[in-house]
């Protein structure tokens, strides 16, 4: 098991909320870790004006939440606070993806 703390944007508000959970399914912690790295991708993309760069990190996001959500069950998950971290990964996830692509100059559909 590993504690960590997840820094995320609650649906429908701006502001920041800290939540401390213990993530137990791995595919929860690579989602997690992959989403704390997209600062750093976006930083190296801007340095080093290479938009591949986000394209991978994408690419490896994409991979990383479909493994998530093919492993995890979301909504009704047991406890109540497991149900409300992988919503917010999924909030999260999607936004992350949609900027990113967004800042590619590609278009994402509302919902799949």
């Amino acid at each position: 098991m590993h504690k960590t703390q997840v820094l995320v944007n609650q649906p429908g508000d701006y502001h920041r909320t800290r939540l401390t959970h213990t993530l137990e399914v791995a595919q929860e912690r690579a989602l997690a870790k992959r989403l704390l790295g997209y600062p750093t991708a976006l930083a190296e993309t801007l340095a080093t004006y290479s938009p591949n760069k986000l394209a991978i990190y994408l690419f490896d996001l994409a991979q990383d939440f479909t493994a998530f959500y093919r492993d995890c069950q979301v909504v009704g998950a047991e406890p109540a606070a497991t149900e409300d971290l992988r919503l917010r990964l999924s909030v999260v996830s999607q936004r992350t993806i949609g900027r990113a692509l967004e800042l590619l100059g590609v278009s994402a559909p509302e919902e799949m």
